[in-house]
């Protein structure tokens, strides 16, 4: 991912950027199953919930991005610099932490039958699927658009937009980190309920916010 990004930085322009960038999409996106898979299958193992727990560290890895991103920008580094820099990093961080991993062992259902390859989702999966899509669009874009939005709107500088990202992640990060033991001790429908509410509330506040302060306490 960090190569192909790295590689992507060099696009001579939107729709060849576009292009570049797919391959990033499907590795993330295949990178988030495992991370799914694994967690799912450890919990098993486990008798317990660590699924959010695992998914904290996703957010604290774009924490630390935000910080270090938006210190190189405000040094005036360029993105493809930025980047080169960054390769040798994940590389090395691979090795050191995925050097010895042991996958898991899979869950076992008992029926004997083999997998499909493709499984087509029953209906309770697309409601859940709809009903967490909102909050999923709503990470994506404070993700992604934060630290554009607190420029266009604000004119803030670089190092103030990656602070943006980051506290976001942060605040996120925080949340999954100790969400689990939360969630057994209430329903889980009830917490996406208040959570959601919270979240709604965040969009609020960004948007109709006066200042850069208040638009950072509305995405965090």
């Amino acid at each position: 991912i960090a190569l192909a990004y790295a590689i992507a930085v060099h696009a001579p322009g939107p729709f060849a950027l576009f292009l570049m960038l797919l391959p990033v999409g499907l590795m993330i996106g295949s990178v988030e199953i495992i991370l799914n898979v694994e967690a799912d299958r450890t919990e098993f193992l486990l008798g317990r919930r660590i699924m959010n727990r695992a998914h904290s560290f996703w957010s604290m890895g774009f924490f630390g991005a935000g910080l270090f991103g938006g210190a190189l920008a405000h040094l005036g580094l360029s993105p493809q610099l930025h980047l080169a820099v960054v390769l040798p990093m994940v590389g090395l961080s691979m090795m050191l932490f995925l050097g010895g991993y042991d996958p898991a062992p899979a869950r076992h259902t008992g029926t004997g039958d083999a997998a499909p390859m493709f499984a087509r989702p029953t209906l309770p999966i697309l409601v859940l699927v709809a009903v967490t899509l909102s909050a999923m669009l709503l990470e994506g874009a404070s993700i992604d658009w934060s630290a554009i939005y607190m420029r266009t709107v604000f004119d803030t500088g670089p190092f103030v937009a990656g602070c943006t990202v980051a506290l976001f992640a942060f605040s996120q990060a925080t949340t999954r980190f100790f969400a689990d033991s939360f969630v057994d001790r209430h329903s889980p429908s009830g917490v996406a309920r208040v959570l959601l509410a919270t979240m709604a509330a965040g969009v609020l506040i960004v948007f109709f916010s006066p200042a850069p302060a208040v638009s950072m306490l509305g995405f965090a």
